[in-house]
């Protein structure tokens, strides 16, 4: 009975996540976008901007953690996808910013700050402990093994 409210009470502490996995997609022109409802097409781009520079020092904060948390090896394989992954989102930056119009530096820095946010909670995740499939139990079951454990 102790083993059963003990595993029920771990099963608590252990957020449910969905059956796919972590998402790290960020979708363009969302919430954080819309709060840069400016006048201007520069100063949607100065805000939208702002956003991905703070969105750059979540993701510099992460990588310097994940850099701490592995052996030299890793370190250089991380510090290589980490180059890889610069080149990418500035070269497809790059294509939105020559576009055609205005509207090019808007979707310019609006893929500066998606492409950010997405690799920022990418290593963000990563930092966390991983924890089995199995033991993500909708919050409705950690209730009922709870509540049997107990006898009500």
């Amino acid at each position: 009975m102790k083993v059963l409210l003990v595993a029920g009470l771990v099963l608590l502490a252990v957020p449910a996540v969905a059956a796919s996995g972590p998402s790290f997609d960020a979708p363009w022109y969302d919430a954080e976008y819309k709060s840069c409802d400016q006048d201007t097409t520069p100063e949607i781009v100065a805000c939208v901007s702002a956003k991905a520079k703070a969105w750059q020092a979540r993701l510099d904060t992460a990588l310097k953690a994940m850099l701490a948390s592995q052996r030299p090896a890793q370190q250089d394989r991380l510090k290589a996808a980490q180059k890889a992954w610069v080149g990418y989102r500035d070269a497809n930056c790059t294509y939105y910013a020559n576009g055609e119009g205005t509207i090019a530096r808007v979707e310019a820095a609006e893929c500066q700050r998606v492409l950010t946010q997405q690799r920022a909670r990418e290593l963000e995740q990563a930092l966390q402990p991983w924890v089995p499939a199995a033991l993500l139990v909708p919050r409705r079951a950690q209730e009922r093994v709870v509540i049997a454990a107990l006898g009500a």
